[in-house]
């Protein structure tokens, strides 16, 4: 049997700051596992009226990571439109057979920030997940910048982590 304690931790692809395909391999194992309202308890009201107040109403939204919808829905209430950007076609297929799915404002797309062509712009992007870190984390703001022209609003948890 071989000793797996001993092997070198995957290495942190340079562009994300984490060995990302492994964070995305986890988040596709969720996928059939992920309840719409998931994090429901741990999303509180006022964690969406705050997000709410970073993002004005009447925008065209990229969120980044939108998993199975959670946050898309308050999201849609105010935006013009939505694109939500997901890499896991697990979770992506699961948003498309929510509630949320028949809004005309609604567009989606299976990728990740890297992924969106050059033509692709928005008032706000909303980044809701994201494993990246330290070079990684600054790698996705300077890809979304040339893709914003107001602002992006990242949910970070208290101990300044994203996940």
């Amino acid at each position: 049997m071989k000793d797996r304690s001993r092997q070198a931790p995957p290495a942190a692809n340079a562009q994300f700051g984490v060995p990302i395909e492994s964070a995305l391999a986890r988040r596709e194992r969720l996928a059939d596992r992920y309840d719409y309202a998931f994090g429901q308890e741990r999303i509180f009201a006022e964690l969406v009226a705050a997000l709410l107040e970073e993002v004005p109403a009447g925008k065209n939204v990229l969120e980044v990571g939108a998993a199975a919808g959670l946050l898309t829905r308050p999201l849609l209430r105010n935006a013009k439109s939505l694109t939500a950007l997901e890499p896991s076609p697990g979770m992506l297929r699961r948003l498309l057979e929510s509630d949320v799915a028949n809004d005309p404002r609604l567009g989606t797309m299976q990728g990740m920030v890297e992924d969106l062509t050059d033509a692709a712009f928005f008032d706000v992007a909303v980044v809701t997940f994201t494993p990246r870190r330290g070079v990684g984390l600054l790698t996705l703001l300077s890809e979304l910048g040339g893709h914003v022209s107001d602002r992006i609003v990242m949910l970070l948890d208290d101990d300044g982590s994203m996940d």
